[in-house]
């Protein structure tokens, strides 16, 4: 019996001491320290808000509600994660700094991340004008501009022009010198808007004599004493607009040659000059304008009936309210119709224009009073020192 007791009493402190050990080994297994997670790598290492980044490292959560991700203070959203890698976004109101990965109540280092602002870049809507010349006024409306207008760098195909004024949305600018037809831009902070085409003008004034006796003629309205109606005068010493004497009206014709304009030309301006042949001291005078509908109005007028009002006319046509010409031989403001911009600009767009064309006018009124305007003409011009015949002034631009 005794003997079976002292058996009993070891194998119960055999039993305690194995488990004991088993609970040791237990408790120190649940106790064990959890690991803190590191970062090896952050791709991209910068980028703007919203962008996706993969964060590579150990001991990572592979659940990823247990990744705590921050961007400098700014905790992000975990979109999938594994002990190795984390998928996340920079959140919104992150700032260049330090990005951790907490896990379990352990932080990591830091390890730096660049938060980028998106870039501004300017956008150009519109430009007004679209074409014009060296020095003219251009506004280009948008938006992203700075309202300092030297902040402002504008580009005619590659030549700086100078910004008078600016807001965030509209520029002011003007063609600079050595600007070619191509693209604006704008620039602001290193960033520059896509180009919007720009034609850039050459502007050419030209100024063209009647150079023929039969290059300027008078028709008669209705018969006159022994002249027959239509009658055409070819050789008269002076122009009458548009009465001969105070009793007779008339049309009168007149042709510019050799006029060097090119196909495709924008006339800018144009006007015929005339200088006074005597002084006409009634009221103010309308006479009406047009041009002859020809691309190349190359016969001289002859003594045909009607060879003048025959021909085909503009549709533009011009009212000249001509004021009084007050003294012989002057060749001014008061001698020089309003711009004929619109019959010229109708005459070279025609099928056939082709430059050094000849271009032609006809000149007429209802006036019942009979006044008249007496201009010098080209046989006037032949016969009398100081005398000018009729001259065409045309201003017109085309696309360098």
């Amino acid at each position: 019996m005794k003997k079976l007791t002292t058996i009993t009493k070891k194998s119960f402190i055999l039993y305690m001491s194995m488990a004991l050990c088993i609970g040791l080994w237990s408790c120190k297994d649940d106790d064990d320290p959890i690991l803190t997670p590191t970062i090896a790598t952050i791709s991209p290492s910068s980028g703007e808000v919203g962008d996706a980044v993969t964060i590579t490292g150990t001991n990572f959560s592979a659940t990823p509600a247990d990744n705590a991700v921050s961007f400098n203070g700014t905790a992000a959203t975990v979109t999938a994660s594994t002990v190795t890698s984390i998928t996340t976004t920079v959140p919104v109101g992150a700032t260049t700094g330090d990005v951790t990965v907490t896990v379990g109540g352990e932080t990591s280092v830091g390890s730096s991340f660049t938060v980028t602002v998106p870039a501004v870049i300017p956008t150009i809507t519109s430009l007004n004008p679209t074409s014009g010349e060296v020095g003219a006024t251009v506004a280009i409306t948008g938006t992203n501009f700075s309202a300092t207008p030297a902040d402002n760098t504008v580009s005619f195909h590659g030549t700086a022009a100078t910004v008078t004024a600016s807001t965030a949305t509209s520029i002011t600018t003007t063609v600079p010198v050595g600007a070619t037809t191509g693209n604006v831009t704008v620039t602001v902070d290193s960033e520059t808007s896509t180009g919007v085409l720009f034609t850039v003008e050459i502007g050419t004034t030209i100024t063209v004599a009647v150079a023929d006796s039969c290059d300027d003629a008078e028709e008669y309205r209705g018969a006159f004493e022994t002249h027959p109606d239509g009658e055409v005068e070819l050789h008269s010493s002076d122009l009458e607009l548009c009465t001969e004497d105070s009793a007779m009206q008339q049309v009168v014709g007149i042709l510019f040659r050799n006029i060097q304009i090119p196909v495709g030309a924008t006339i800018t301006n144009a006007y015929i000059q005339f200088t006074a042949d005597d002084t006409n001291t009634e009221g103010v005078l309308p006479i009406d304008i047009w041009g002859i509908q020809e691309a190349n109005t190359s016969a001289p007028f002859t003594e045909v009936l009607f060879d003048i009002s025959s021909r085909p006319s503009t549709t533009a046509t011009v009212n000249w309210q001509a004021p009084i010409w007050a003294v012989k031989q002057e060749k001014g403001p008061d001698q020089a119709t309003p711009d004929l911009k619109a019959i010229v600009q109708e005459i070279i767009d025609l099928a056939g224009w082709a430059s050094g064309n000849t271009i032609g006018f006809q000149f007429t009124n209802d006036e019942t009073a009979k006044i008249h305007r007496e201009a010098e003409s080209y046989d006037d011009n032949a016969t009398e020192a100081g005398a000018s015949p009729p001259e065409l002034v045309v201003t017109y631009t085309e696309a360098k």
